[in-house]
């Protein structure tokens, strides 16, 4: 059956993984202002571990990357904590550093479903659908400052009123006379 599943998800059980970085986020504003620029380096070795079925499963550990020319516990560190501010990576395990049991956090791409990982104690549950979806932010995002959304951020910026609600610049509507009553 295991084959089967393969099969009709298109996936070979001997295919080699490979890096896989959509188009939306090379052009969404949280890669592009990614600091420090081992951030990029660090989303990449994300992105060759994944295979298809182990996102949250993947880590960021010394031990690893050493072999990958990493020379720096602290510029792993600061490069990973960088990603998670931009909302590319999320922690779906915490590590716990005891002798013996210590495990490493593992992390899990945003622009992916989280996958279920046997045997990982996630703590993020498997998903369906990305947790985020980089796509549809450009267009339905609003803007936290403006409350417009993309397509609005080059028009003129909406006025708000002392209590911090919009300020409608239309004529005012005539209210109903409440007290007026009719006797029949």
């Amino acid at each position: 059956m295991g084959r089967n599943i393969q099969k009709a998800k298109g996936r070979s059980a001997n295919a080699k993984p490979f890096g896989r970085l959509p188009k939306e986020i090379w052009e969404h504003p949280d890669y592009c202002n990614l600091k420090p620029l081992s951030a990029y380096k660090m989303l990449m070795e994300f992105a060759c571990q994944y295979n298809g079925r182990n996102n949250g499963d993947l880590t960021a550990a010394y031990s690893v990357l050493k072999a990958r020319g990493w020379k720096s516990q602290d510029t792993i560190n600061n490069a990973v904590e960088a990603l998670m501010r931009a909302g590319l990576v999320v922690r779906s395990r915490t590590g716990r550093f005891c002798n013996p049991g210590g495990r490493c956090h593992l992390y899990a791409l945003t622009w992916l479903p989280v996958d279920e990982c046997p045997g990982k104690a996630l703590e993020i549950a498997p998903t369906a659908t990305p947790l985020r979806n980089f796509s549809l932010e450009a267009i339905k995002t609003p803007s936290p400052e403006t409350g417009d959304g993309s397509h609005q951020k080059l028009e003129p910026r909406r006025e708000r009123d002392e209590r911090g609600r919009y300020v409608s610049h239309q004529k005012p509507v005539r209210l109903l006379d409440t007290t007026y009553t009719r006797n029949w």
